[in-house]
């Protein structure tokens, strides 16, 4: 597919897969902005509005008094350079002392690294000078009063050196850029004014700004103690990065790059972090300024000669800060990957940094991309720490809609028995089949920027294969789906979703023909790869493709809910676990990943474990009442062991269990039935196998001692359709009369189960089945079952 021209005049280059044009550097107008990457959180300056939101709230810090600031740091002798040639300038030698003023002794240039400014100096008249807090990069930083101004704190930043030119400019570059910001997170500029230098009585330029009081993050890295912070941690990194991404989201809407993000320039104040030192500010597509920046941070060398400083130089510097701070944060809490209960959330953050600082051409493309991702897996970390996330609906993929469970959250069908064998009684914890999973996943959402994003939209909730008509039907659009690459991935998904290999494979090959280069780094092919191969059976390969998938979207949940789909059908419980636990934690929506925990832990015996898990699906969920259900069935169902081992069947405890929520549940009759039917199947597996005696409980219908003998009626009534036994009265002791167990377990004393009891009650049930079906041909074989599982008699 064709890139888009840059709209600059004059300008013949075009916009790449970073989002800016490969020749000028511009980015597109802003109305090009996707809504699937919007704006990071626009929010007042009033206190506590964090862009993590309700996920984490750091403390409100009591910060100290300004004064108490002063003098803290002082320029280090040893770090002392030159600014006209950049090499040491000044240092001490051989026992002398350093120089605080000079000329180099490589260039000739003059140098001054002198304090400009002395307590109770008046700049410019309006501010009185209170002493030096610290050197920035390019310049000294003094506290002063607002003398006009209520005798309010603010700074002054000036030159270390008044010499070097470089840093004259990019003091300039410095006020340009700071006279027309605005943003929470950026720290303001008030005023521009001059002093005398001290030494040459040339005028001294300085910036007047907003006092910023706090610790930077550098501080709170090298675990510099604060008051109320409290150790740096994981979720703290993450929400300080988060703030940072958001003064980037807005300088670069600005056409404006930072070029120095590190932890010494943002600083944590009492309920934000603010960005700081913008003398490396430079508009984006400027190839001619002199790059400035951190060796530790800054992107590589042959990345500045081949590319210049660009959106994707800032998003890495992010990325090694972030990298920085979770190093130190991990020490901080002994936090390692693969031990502690964050340890799968780590993995996700490892991810965001990889793909930050990875080749330009995998990077994150904007920084509200960034924070997106980032976000995601701070709401995945909160979780697994065990507190309680919203569900969110993601900005990548539909929201989720059918539940991948293999059928356990819902009764079964008649056709469980109409068309099984007897003898076939399968555990309730298999995997779903990969052709479900193919069906069911959540799809990605379209980009609206796609030319036929208004068409699919009018098709979103069509069949697959109405789907694949309608799309074959507007093929011959060449306005709308000739050069739509949304429309081929769509038509793949369906194709896919009805097993037509040959459909999806030639529909995907379209669009990475449409996507041409681009396509190397795009995650939307990765995605359809992974659903083609798991329509053909081929897990594995189909996991290779999704872990590409995740490794592009670390903060999204749908990537890793099929990782952990994939790794169940493969039988490794335990990877399947770790992406299951992610998912749940982040997302209390996806559903599918709670039942895939449940039957983890059933495969392991726990039956226990998996109820609560599935006890633990929200109320308000649309999944609520097929997780009760499900509950039901793990509690009265055969599992098959992860190991290979013989199928287990329920105990007594488990039965009674059973029987108590089944009569919570309030279902019909009909699906009531069959629910009893299955349990009581297995009931008579255990008790054929030499199991416990099941006790008499709501389960199962309470008899007298002795029952009584079934006569003629009885046996003539399983034989009458379903309309005429619809208008029988129903039996007193019929399982499936919630009352009238209730009254007969009241009145009568209980019998244990035997195993002709069971039989007794199963012929009753399989007889109730009958009247549920739909042709002839059902209603003989549930007869026939009945017939089959009674027990033996004399008439």
């Amino acid at each position: 597919m064709s890139m888009p021209a840059c709209d600059r005049p004059g300008c013949t280059g075009v916009i790449d897969q970073t989002g800016f044009c490969d020749r000028c550097g511009r980015r597109p107008p802003r109305e090009a902005r996707s809504p699937s990457s919007p704006r990071i959180g626009a929010r007042g300056r009033g206190r506590g509005s964090w862009v993590s939101g309700d996920l984490l709230s750091p403390p409100v810090l009591d910060l100290p008094a300004p004064e108490s600031q002063v003098g803290r740091t002082l320029l280090r002798v040893d770090r002392q350079v030159c600014g006209e040639c950049g090499r040491p300038a000044g240092r001490g030698y051989r026992g002398q002392p350093a120089l605080t003023e000079g000329y180099c002794e490589h260039c000739g240039a003059r140098f001054s690294f002198s304090l400009k400014l002395r307590e109770g100096d008046l700049v410019d008249g309006r501010y009185e000078v209170v002493g030096p807090l610290s050197r920035g990069g390019m310049g000294w930083v003094y506290l002063a009063r607002a003398r006009r101004l209520n005798d309010i704190h603010v700074v002054l930043k000036g030159l270390i050196n008044t010499e070097d030119r470089t840093a004259r400019r990019f003091a300039d570059n410095e006020r340009l850029a700071l006279i027309s910001l605005d943003h929470p997170n950026i720290v303001r500029i008030l005023d521009f004014v001059s002093h005398p230098d001290p030494v040459s009585g040339n005028p001294t330029e300085y910036i007047v700004m907003e006092y910023v009081g706090g610790p930077t993050l550098s501080e709170l890295k090298t675990g510099s103690a604060w008051p109320g912070h409290g150790p740096l941690t994981v979720d703290l990194a993450i929400t300080y990065v988060l703030e940072i991404l958001a003064a980037l989201d807005y300088l670069h809407g600005e056409g404006l790059l930072h070029c120095d993000v590190k932890p010494a320039n943002a600083i944590r104040t009492a309920n934000r972090v603010k960005v700081i030192d913008l003398g490396a500010v430079r508009e984006i597509g400027d190839r001619h300024s002199a790059v400035v920046g951190t060796r530790d941070y800054q992107v590589p060398a042959e990345e500045i000669s081949e590319h210049g400083l660009t959106v994707g130089s800032d998003l890495y510097t992010v990325g090694r800060t972030l990298e920085v701070l979770v190093q130190v944060a991990e020490e901080v809490r002994g936090q390692r990957s693969g031990s502690g209960a964050i340890a799968v959330g780590l993995d996700s953050l490892r991810q965001v940094i990889k793909r930050a600082t990875a080749p330009i051409e995998h990077r994150f493309t904007s920084a509200a991309e960034m924070s997106t991702q980032l976000k995601g897996v701070l709401r995945e970390i909160v979780g697994l720490r065990g507190r309680t996330v919203r569900p969110v609906s993601s900005t990548v993929f539909e929201d989720p809609v059918v539940l991948l469970d293999a059928g356990l959250g819902s009764v079964p069908p008649l056709s469980r028995w109409t068309g099984v064998p007897l003898a076939t009684t399968a555990p309730v914890n298999q995997p779903p089949a990969p052709a479900a999973v193919v069906a069911g996943l959540p799809a990605p959402r379209v980009h609206p920027a796609d030319p036929a994003a208004d068409l699919l939209a009018r098709t979103g909730a069509a069949s697959p294969s109405s789907l694949i008509r309608v799309l074959a039907e507007g093929r011959d659009d060449p306005s709308a789906v000739v050069a739509s690459v949304e429309v081929p991935l769509v038509d793949c998904r369906a194709h896919a979703a009805v097993a037509d290999l040959p459909g999806a494979s030639a529909r995907l090959a379209e669009a990475e023909r449409l996507l041409g280069a681009g396509g190397a780094h795009d995650w939307r092919l990765a995605w359809h790869r992974g659903l083609v191969a798991l329509a053909a059976g081929d897990t594995g390969a189909a996991e290779a493709h999704f872990v590409e998938v995740y490794q592009a979207l670390p903060g999204e949940q749908v990537p890793k809910l099929v990782l952990g789909l994939c790794r169940e059908i493969l039988g490794r419980a335990e990877a399947a676990e770790h992406c299951y636990r992610a998912v749940w934690a982040g997302d209390p929506a996806q559903v599918s990943a709670a039942f895939g925990l449940a039957r983890i832990r059933l495969g392991r015996g726990d039956r226990a474990g998996a109820v609560a898990i599935l006890g633990s699906v929200p109320t308000t969920s649309r999944h609520s009442a097929a997780a009760r259900i499900a509950a039901v069935r793990v509690l009265c169902g055969r599992i098959s062991p992860a190991d290979g081992a013989d199928p287990v069947l329920p105990t007594a405890a488990h039965f009674a269990e059973a029987g108590r929520r089944l009569a919570a549940l309030g279902l019909d009759e009909d699906p009531e039935v069959r629910l009893r039917a299955s349990a009581h199947e297995v009931a008579l597996d255990q008790i054929r196998a030499g199991g416990q005696v099941l006790p008499d409980g709501v389960l199962f219908a309470a008899v007298p001692a002795t029952p009584p003998r079934r006569g003629l009626r009885a046996r003539v009534r399983r034989r009458w359709p379903a309309r005429v036994r619809a208008t029988s009265p129903a039996s007193p002791t019929s399982p499936s009369g919630t009352a009238g167990t209730a009254g007969t377990a009241d009145r009568a004393p209980v019998a244990p189960l035997t195993e002709r009891r069971v039989r007794e009650l199963l012929e009753e049930l399989y007889g109730r089945l009958a009247e549920q079906a739909h042709n002839p041909d059902d209603h003989g074989v549930l007869i026939d079952r009945a017939n089959a599982v009674r027990p033996t008699t004399w008439w």
